[in-house]
C-alpha cells in the first residue's frame, strides 16, 4: 500500500529551505521494530505496555511517516501491533482506505483496486482553485468583528500535545435521534447545522460570549477532485465558525445551514487568514474547541474488517484544550468530548447531550425561543447548583443587636469587654456608659429610622457610641476621622443624621452645623454633666423591630458620589450568628481590632466578641500603621483571633506571635503564597468574602497550605448563584457573576430608590425572604467541590488595600479640578501583588495642569486610599474601534522622567541604603534624597512594607517617623539622631591565615566540610582566600543561566570586548595594566564554587593571575579594517572558550 501512495512515501523538509517542502521518494521501506513485553503483563496492560515501547516521536524528515512496533502477548497466544502514523499524511478517512487497501491485499484482490491518484493534485487544488484574496474577503465579513478568543472555561492554550486529556462519551438515545433527524428535514437542514448550533449554544455558556467562535472539521474531499474519496493523505481541515447566540433557534438553524455551505467554497483556506482577519493579536487563538462531525456508518463493523485482526486501542488528539466529536453512524449519534484539566470532558459531554435534547424539542415547538435560553444545565446540575450548595437554612432569633449585647452583660458582667491603650471596661461597665449615652440620645428625639453620625478616633468612647445609638433602636453612620473634611461634609449631607457624635479635637467645630445636624462632643463638660445624670440600667426600648436599620456606612459611588448602604439589625443578628456558629468564640478569647470604622468589616471586630463575652483588643491607628507595634500589642494582650486585609497580612505573616492567633482574611483577593504562609504559621486561617450590601461576609473558606485558595461557600441563611447575562446559571468552573440572596441583605440605598433597584433586583429561585437578590459585580467560578473562586470584577469597581473603590468618583474628582477636560482611572499592577491607583489627564484648552496639584485637589475630597499614586497627561484618551475609552491602551506611568529634574543622589551609606530601598518597594529605577515617598505613590500599606524591609538591614524606622519624614535625607536624619546606621560586618578571615574557621566568614553561614572542599579547590588554599560571601540578587539570576547552558558549553553572559592594539608591546603592557587593577578590585578576583556546598558562595583569592591566550588566526583574515577587519574579529570570538 505505502508503494502505491506518493504520500505514504513523503517526507517534509524545512531546514535551509526558504520554506516546508514535502519531497515523495520513489522506494521507502515500512519500519518494523519489535518489543518484548514483561511476562506479567497482560490485557489492557499488555496494549499500554507495547504503547510505551513505541518510539516517543515521528521524524518527520524521514519517509514513511508510518511504522509498526510489535510484540508477542506474554498473557496470550496473540501478536500485538501499534501501527502509528503522523497526521500530517493522513486524516480519519485516510485510515480507512489504508486498511481496506491492508485487506484487499491480504485477500489477493489488489487488481480490483483503482489506479492511485498523486496527493499533489490535491495540494495544486488547495492552493490554487480560490485566491487568497477570495478567502481574506470571506474571513473579512464573517470574522472583522471579533476582538477576543473563544476559550471554554478560559483555557486558552492550544500549544499541547493532546496527553493527559480525558475523554468521555454518550450515545443519544435512538429516539432523540429520530427526533433530530425528523426535525432536521422539517426544517432543511443538515444534522451536522443542529450539532453546530448546539455546540455554540455550549461555547456560549462556558465563554459569557454572544458570539461565540469555534472550529469545524470540513472533510476537504468534496471539491477536491474526483479521486479524492479513495486517495489516503491529510485532506481535512480545521476553520473557525462565528455562530450568533442570541438568535432564535429558528433562525439559527437556517442560518448556520448557510454558513456552513459558505464555508465549504473556502475549505482549504489556511487558518492563518481566517485569524488575520480578527483584531486578535497573532499570538492570541481565535478558537479553543472544535467540533468533528463525521459520517461514520462503518465504525459499527470496522473492528472485523480485517480476518483475525481485533481493533484494541485507537486514539487521535489534536493541540486544542476542548474536541468534540458527533459521529453519524446512519441511524444513531455518538457524542464524544476529549479535554486536559481543568476542563472535565464528562461535564462537557453532559452540557452538549443537554442542550441536543432541549434543542430538540425546541424545534418541535416552532416558537421564536433565543438560543440563549435554551438550557444546558440537566435537572441533577441544576438542583445542585441551586439547591444543594446553597443547603444552609439555619434557625436565628429575631433579637436585635442591643438585645444580645444585653444578655451577654447580664451573663459575664465582671469580665473584660474592652481594652484600648490602658482602658479595660467590664461588660457591666461598657454597658452602664452605652446605657447612659443612649438616654442622652433618646432624649434628644433620636430613635428607630434615625441616623447617628459617629465621628472618633480609635478609643472606647468609639464604642460605648456605636453601642448607644443601636440601644435607641437608631442606626450609626461610621465616620473616619481621617477622611478629608469635604468627604465627611458629603456623608453628613447624604445621610442626614439627627445627631452626629464627636469631639472638639477630632473633628472641625463647624462639621455638620451647615446642615443643622446636632454636634454632641463628648469631650465639652456639659455633655459630661449631663450624661453623669443618666441612669446606668438598660434603656427601654419601645418598637424596636429587626427590620429597623443597624447601620449605614457609606461606599465609593460610581458616579462619583459615594452610596449609604442600610443595614438591618435582622441582617446583622444573622451575620453575627453565621460567624459564631463557624468560629465559636468564648470568653477566653480575645479579637485584635485594627479595621478602620468606615469599613464594614470592622462590624465582626467590634460586635462578635461582644456577644460571646470575648475581649475586644482595640488597637489604635498608630499601631496599626506600624507592625511591630502590632506585634508587641497582640503578644502582650494574649490575642486569639484577628482580622485584616490580605495586605496587612502581608507585613505580619511567618511572624510567631500568630502562631496561636486564628486568622480571618478578607476585604480584597488572597495571595495564594501568602494563604500558604498565613496557614503555616497560625492556629487557623479563614478566608472571608462579601460586599458591603450584603452584610460584611457573606461566604467563608478554610485556607490550608495544601489546598488552591476560594472565597468558600455561603454562610448560614445566605444563597449564592453564579449566572450569566440572562440570569441562567452557569456550568460548575464557567465564569459568571455573583448573585447573593438570604437573611444578610442590606435594606438598600440611603435615598436612592433607583439604584438600589438597580442592585437588589428580583430573585427567580424563589428565595424564602422577599425574595430579592444582590448583583455583587464579580466575577466567579463554582470548583467541583462546591466552593467558589473569586476571579475579577465585571465593571471598574475594584478593590485597594481592601477597600472598595468606583473609579468613576475617581475621575469626578479629578474633573472637578482646574484645567482637566477629559479624565480616566484605573487600578494597575505593574508589579505583581501591588495593586496602584493610575489616573490620566486630557488637559483643558490651552492648561497645562501640575500633576503635583491635581494629588493634592484630589486628596482635598477623596479619602487617601483613592487618591492615584500617578497622574499621566495625555494628548487624548485611547479608545477602541467602538469609541469606548480603550484601558489596555493606557499607558504605564513613567516616574523616571518626573524624577529626574529633582534627583539629588545619597551623600552617605545611609542615605545610599534609603534611596536603594525606596525604589525598590516603589518599583522605581532610582529614588533621590528628596523624594517624597508618598508623592512617588507610596501609602499606608507600602510604608509599612517599607519599614519591614529597612528593619531587616538593620535601619529601625517607624511608620510614624516615616509620615513625619518621607525622604530618605529626612528619615536618614532622623535615624542619625537615634544612632542607627547600617554597619557591614567585617571581614573575620585575617591575612597569612594558614586555616579557616566558620566564624571567620562573616556574611554566609559555612560548615566546617564547607571550609574543606572551598580551601580545596582554591589554588594556593586557605592562604590565597581574602574572603567568602553569598551572591547577590542579580548574581543568582545570572549563576543559573551559567548553570542552564553549562551542559551545552555555552554561557550567554560571556560578555566579549574586543580591542585593537597598534603593537604587541602594547598589548603586554595593557595585559600588565589590567593585572594590575585586577589586584586591586576582589570581585575582579572573585570565584564562583558551588559543588557540594549547600548554598553557592563568591571566593575572593588573594592572588589571580590573568590569563592571556594567544592564537594564531587564518591569514586571510588579517586587516585592520573593512571586511578583512570583520573577518578577523568574528575569528578572533570564535577562538575564545564559549563558557568559562
Amino acid at each position: 500500500v505505502i508503494d502505491r501512495h506518493d504520500i505514504l512515501r513523503t517526507a517534509v523538509l524545512w531546514e535551509n529551505l526558504p520554506q516546508p517542502l514535502q519531497v515523495v521518494l520513489r522506494q521507502v521501506t515500512l519500519p518494523v521494530h519489535e518489543v518484548a513485553l514483561p511476562s506479567d503483563t497482560a490485557g489492557d496492560d499488555a496494549v499500554s505496555a507495547l504503547l510505551t515501547g513505541c518510539p516517543v516521536a515521528i521524524d518527520i524528515r524521514r519517509a514513511p511517516m508510518v511504522d509498526i512496533t510489535l510484540a508477542q502477548d506474554p498473557g496470550r497466544d496473540r501478536w500485538l501491533v501499534a501501527l502509528r502514523s503522523h497526521h500530517l499524511i493522513r486524516d480519519h478517512q485516510a485510515l480507512e482506505i489504508l486498511l481496506e487497501e491492508v485487506r484487499a491485499h491480504l485477500e489477493q484482490e489488489e487488481a480490483r483496486l483503482p489506479e492511485p491518484a498523486p496527493y499533489r493534485d490535491f495540494v495544486a487544488h488547495a492552493r490554487l482553485a480560490v485566491s487568497a484574496e477570495q478567502h481574506q474577503a470571506y474571513f473579512a465579513r464573517e470574522l472583522g468583528e471579533v476582538e477576543e478568543p473563544t476559550a471554554p472555561y478560559g483555557v486558552l492554550d492550544t500549544h499541547g500535545d493532546g496527553s493527559g486529556t480525558g475523554e468521555a462519551v454518550v450515545e443519544l438515545a435512538a429516539e432523540a435521534a429520530e427526533r433530530l433527524r425528523v426535525q432536521a428535514r422539517r426544517h432543511g437542514v443538515s444534522a451536522a447545522a443542529f450539532f453546530h448550533l448546539a455546540w455554540a449554544r455550549v461555547a456560549a455558556a462556558t465563554t459569557g460570549q454572544t458570539h461565540p467562535v469555534f472550529g469545524t472539521v470540513l472533510l476537504g474531499r468534496m471539491d477536491a477532485g474526483g479521486t479524492a474519496h479513495r486517495t489516503p493523505g491529510l485532506y481535512i481541515n480545521t476553520l473557525p465558525i462565528r455562530i450568533d447566540a442570541t438568535q432564535s433557534v429558528l433562525g439559527g438553524l437556517s442560518a448556520t445551514q448557510r454558513q456552513l455551505g459558505e464555508l465549504l467554497t473556502h475549505e482549504h483556506a489556511p487558518l492563518t487568514l481566517a485569524q488575520q482577519a480578527t483584531s486578535l493579536p497573532a499570538q492570541s487563538p481565535l478558537f479553543t474547541s472544535l467540533l468533528n462531525y463525521r459520517h461514520s456508518p462503518g465504525v459499527a463493523s470496522e473492528e472485523s474488517a480485517l480476518t483475525g485482526v481485533e481493533f484494541l486501542h485507537s486514539h487521535e488528539r489534536t493541540n486544542y484544550p476542548v474536541t468534540v466529536s458527533v459521529d453519524d453512524t446512519g441511524t444513531g449519534f455518538r457524542l464524544s468530548v476529549q479535554s486536559g484539566h481543568p476542563i472535565d470532558p464528562d461535564t462537557v459531554c453532559t452540557l452538549l447531550h443537554t442542550t441536543v435534547e432541549n434543542l430538540i424539542g425546541a424545534a418541535e415547538q416552532d416558537l421564536p425561543t433565543p438560543l440563549d435560553r435554551i438550557p444546558v444545565l440537566d435537572d441533577r446540575q441544576h438542583e445542585q447548583l441551586l439547591a444543594t450548595w446553597n443547603a444552609t437554612a439555619s434557625d436565628v432569633s429575631d433579637q436585635t443587636l442591643p438585645d444580645l449585647f444585653e444578655a451577654q452583660a447580664s451573663r459575664t458582667p465582671d469580665a473584660i469587654a474592652l481594652v484600648h491603650a490602658d482602658h479595660r471596661l467590664t461588660y457591666a461597665e461598657l454597658n452602664a456608659r452605652a446605657n447612659r449615652l443612649a438616654q442622652l440620645l433618646a432624649a434628644d428625639g433620636v430613635g428607630p429610622e434615625h441616623l447617628v453620625a459617629v465621628c472618633l478616633p480609635r478609643s472606647t468612647e468609639l464604642v460605648v457610641s456605636l453601642l448607644a445609638v443601636t440601644k435607641t433602636g437608631a442606626a450609626y453612620l461610621p465616620l473616619d476621622p481621617d477622611y478629608p473634611a469635604d468627604r465627611l461634609t458629603t456623608t453628613l449631607a447624604d445621610g442626614h443624621p439627627t445627631a452626629l457624635i464627636t469631639t472638639s479635637s477630632t473633628t472641625d467645630t463647624n462639621l455638620g452645623t451647615d446642615t443643622g445636624v446636632r454636634r454632641i462632643e463628648l469631650d465639652d463638660p456639659a455633655v459630661s454633666e449631663l450624661l453623669a445624670r443618666q441612669t446606668v440600667s438598660d434603656y427601654t426600648r419601645k418598637g424596636h423591630r429587626p427590620a429597623h436599620p443597624a447601620y449605614a456606612l457609606f461606599t465609593s459611588g460610581s458616579t462619583g458620589r459615594p452610596k449609604g448602604v442600610v443595614v438591618p439589625h435582622s441582617a446583622l443578628n444573622n451575620f453575627l450568628h453565621a460567624m459564631n456558629h463557624r468560629l465559636q468564640l468564648t470568653r477566653n478569647d480575645r479579637l485584635l481590632a485594627v479595621t478602620t470604622i468606615g469599613f464594614d468589616i470592622a462590624g465582626l471586630e467590634l460586635h462578635l466578641p461582644l456577644l460571646s463575652g470575648a475581649t475586644v483588643v482595640l488597637a489604635d491607628r498608630d499601631e496599626v500603621r506600624d507592625p511591630q507595634a502590632l506585634r508587641s500589642l497582640a503578644a502582650r494582650e494574649s490575642v486569639t483571633v484577628m482580622q485584616a486585609t490580605p495586605s496587612l497580612w502581608q507585613a505580619l505573616a511567618g511572624d510567631d506571635v500568630l502562631k496561636s492567633v486564628r486568622v480571618l482574611v478578607g476585604g480584597e483577593a488572597l495571595p495564594a503564597e501568602l494563604a500558604r504562609t498565613l496557614a503555616a504559621n497560625s492556629a487557623s486561617v479563614t478566608n472571608l468574602y462579601g460586599p458591603t450590601e450584603t452584610t460584611i461576609w457573606s461566604t467563608a473558606s478554610t485556607v490550608t497550605t495544601d489546598t488552591p485558595v476560594s472565597i468558600g461557600r455561603p454562610i448560614l441563611n445566605t444563597q449564592v448563584y453564579v449566572l450569566d447575562a440572562a440570569l441562567h446559571p452557569v456550568p460548575v468552573g464557567v465564569p459568571g457573576e455573583l448573585y447573593i440572596a438570604g437573611s444578610g441583605l442590606a435594606r438598600g440605598y440611603l435615598n436612592r430608590p433607583g439604584l438600589t433597584a438597580e442592585r437588589f433586583v428580583a430573585c427567580p429561585f424563589g428565595t424564602p425572604d422577599g425574595g430579592r437578590m444582590y448583583r455583587t459585580g464579580d466575577l466567579v467560578r463554582w470548583h467541583t467541590d462546591g466552593t467558589l473562586e473569586y476571579l475579577s470584577r465585571t465593571d471598574d469597581q475594584v478593590k485597594v488595600r481592601g477597600f472598595r473603590i468606583e473609579l468613576g468618583e475617581i475621575e469626578t474628582a479629578l474633573l472637578g479640578q482646574a484645567g482637566v477636560a477629559q479624565a480616566a482611572a484605573l487600578v494597575r499592577e505593574d508589579v505583581p501583588g501591588d495593586k496602584r491607583i493610575a489616573a490620566y489627564v486630557v488637559p483643558a484648552a490651552g492648561a497645562v495642569p501640575d500633576t503635583a496639584l491635581l494629588r493634592t485637589g484630589v486628596g482635598a475630597v477623596l479619602p487617601e486610599y483613592m487618591v492615584p499614586s500617578a497622574i499621566v497627561l495625555l494628548d487624548a484618551l485611547p479608545l477602541t474601534a467602538n469609541g469606548k475609552l480603550d484601558r489596555r491602551a493606557l499607558p504605564a506611568p513613567d516616574r523616571t522622567a518626573e524624577l529626574e529634574a529633582s534627583y539629588r543622589a545619597p551623600r552617605t551609606p545611609d542615605e545610599q541604603l534609603l534611596c536603594e530601598a525606596f525604589a525598590e518597594v516603589l518599583g522605581l529605577d532610582r529614588v533621590g534624597i528628596d523624594d517624597n515617598f508618598f508623592e512617588l505613590g507610596g501609602h499606608s500599606l507600602l510604608a509599612v512594607r517599607l519599614a519591614e524591609r529597612l528593619r531587616v538591614r538593620g535601619v529601625p524606622v517607624s511608620v510614624r517617623a516615616l509620615f513625619q519624614a518621607p525622604t530618605p535625607a529626612g528619615l536618614a536624619s532622623a535615624a542619625g539622631d537615634t544612632g542607627a546606621s547600617f554597619v557591614v560586618p567585617a571581614n573575620g578571615i585575617p591575612a597569612g591565615a594558614s586555616v579557616l574557621t566558620p566564624e571567620m566568614v562573616t556574611l554566609a553561614e559555612v560548615t566546617e566540610d564547607d571550609l574543606e572542599r572551598i580551601v580545596e579547590a582554591v589554588p594556593g588554599g586557605a592562604a590565597n582566600i581574602a574572603d567568602i560571601y553569598p551572591l547577590a540578587p542579580l548574581q543568582e539570576g545570572i549563576f543559573f543561566h551559567h548553570l542552564l547552558g553549562a551542559d551545552e558549553g555555552r554561557d550567554v553572559y560571556v560578555l566579549p570586548t574586543v580591542l585593537g592594539f597598534d603593537s604587541r608591546q602594547r598589548v603586554d603592557a595593557f595585559a600588565g595594566a589590567l593585572q594590575q587593577v585586577i589586584g586591586r578590585h576582589d570581585i575582579l578576583r572573585t570565584a564562583v564554587l558551588w559543588e557540594g556546598l549547600s548554598t553557592p558562595l563568591q571566593v575572593v583569592v588573594r592572588e589571580a593571575a590573568l590569563p592571556v591566550r594567544e592564537v594564531t588566526l587564518a591569514s586571510g583574515a588579517s586587516g585592520a579594517s573593512g571586511a578583512s577587519g570583520g573577518d578577523a574579529l568574528a575569528l578572533l570570538l570564535e577562538a575564545c572558550p564559549a563558557s568559562m
